[in-house]
């Protein structure tokens, strides 16, 4: 399905910067080191050559009421050149 991701971070007075800086290690070095067994995963379901009507459904009308947003992006594909993905595009 379709994801979003929020941090949140309760820290004494004296232990802000601290926190900040934990969070923005979450936000600008997320952990990558999976993502071999990801993109197989991906390639995976790519091969399932029948598609359930009901994603081609969701994916149009996420594609329509999220325009110009990652929202609208499918779930489902294509997605062309994933084996070149690496973490340095990401």
């Amino acid at each position: 399905g379709r994801e979003q991701t929020s941090y949140s971070m309760s820290v004494l007075k004296g232990d802000l910067k601290q926190g900040v800086d934990i969070l923005s290690d979450l936000v600008t070095k997320p952990g990558l080191g999976q993502l071999a067994k990801e993109k197989e995963a991906i390639l995976r379901s790519l091969e399932e050559k029948e598609m359930p009507t009901r994603q081609v459904m969701d994916d149009r009308l996420h594609a329509c009421a999220w325009r110009d947003c990652s929202l609208s992006n499918s779930t489902v594909g294509p997605f062309e050149g994933i084996d070149a993905v690496s973490e340095a595009h990401l």
